[in-house]
């Protein structure tokens, strides 16, 4: 994962969740590894992985969102951008083609997330791994603040 991108572990996610979690997005975006092949793989049970500890944690999960967004790159991320745009536009047509706008949607979900992760933060809705990063009400005034004016 790229060093800029780096995602803080956040309080609550112990170091073997959080080992797992980078390796479920880095195997997921280079092979496509389904859930089942990644918990064999690294022994743990599919009832584990979405269970409480995992993907019912709602730290943990959005932890592994936001590493989505980490491997997304910046063609994928200017080839979503072109998508939407056509997504928009072929709103408003009775001849969508539907089928090729969802198998993109399909094959690019970490691209949809990570967009949907950035359009979030702009809003200022902070993702659950995020929370209790900011101790106080000054702390997050200036971090509201910085992002409105970067």
């Amino acid at each position: 994962m790229d060093e800029q991108k780096q995602i803080p572990v956040p309080s609550g996610i112990s170091e073997e969740q959080a080992r797992l979690a980078k390796l479920y997005v880095m195997e997921r975006h280079q092979s496509g590894i389904s859930v089942g092949d990644f918990c064999s793989k690294h022994g743990i049970s599919t009832a584990t992985w979405y269970g409480e500890s995992y993907m019912k944690n709602p730290v943990f999960e959005s932890y592994l969102t936001a590493l989505g967004g980490t491997v997304v790159s910046a063609d994928e991320q200017e080839a979503y951008q072109i998508v939407k745009q056509k997504i928009m536009q072929m709103a408003t047509k009775q001849s969508a083609g539907v089928k090729e706008i969802q198998l993109f949607l399909e094959n690019f979900s970490h691209v949809v997330e990570a967009d949907k992760q950035e359009r979030m933060k702009e809003l200022g809705i902070v993702p659950e791994h995020e929370k209790g990063q900011f101790k106080t009400v000054e702390e997050r005034k200036a971090s509201l603040l910085a992002r409105l004016k970067g």
